[in-house]
């Protein structure tokens, strides 16, 4: 897989072009200098309105920045260990579902919109 521009993305809207939003990543530089890298547009399809176009950007920004968490969190339901049955099954079967929820809510709760921030953001 070809590798992507460093994470977390944020979408920095009227700057430089006050028409659209665009998704950017801040990369560490020497010296603790950062460097802002245009990763994508997201108004250059005029049809759309201007606050689909920002939406658009925060759902791109949403999507990758929790990506590898959302990955991590099934691989690790998908692997849940499978253990003895201890001396009940059905006290082991509600354990690991009561695991792959725990699992589960805290991916979903790093990927909802409000715990990655819907406003306009700049450098």
């Amino acid at each position: 897989m070809t590798q992507h521009t460093r994470l977390p993305w944020r979408v920095r809207t009227g700057m430089p072009r006050p028409e659209g939003p665009s998704v950017f990543a801040l990369i560490p530089m020497a010296a603790g200098d950062t460097m802002l890298v245009k990763v994508a547009d997201c108004d250059t399809s005029p049809s759309l309105p201007a606050d689909q176009r920002e939406g658009n950007a925060h759902f791109i920004v949403q999507a990758c920045n929790t990506y590898e968490e959302l990955l991590a969190a099934l691989t690790k339901i998908a692997t849940a260990p499978e253990g003895a049955y201890n001396r009940d099954r059905k006290e082991y079967l509600q354990n690991v579902i009561e695991w792959c929820q725990e699992t589960a809510r805290a991916a979903i709760a790093k990927a909802s919109p409000q715990a990655q921030g819907q406003g306009g953001e700049g450098p």
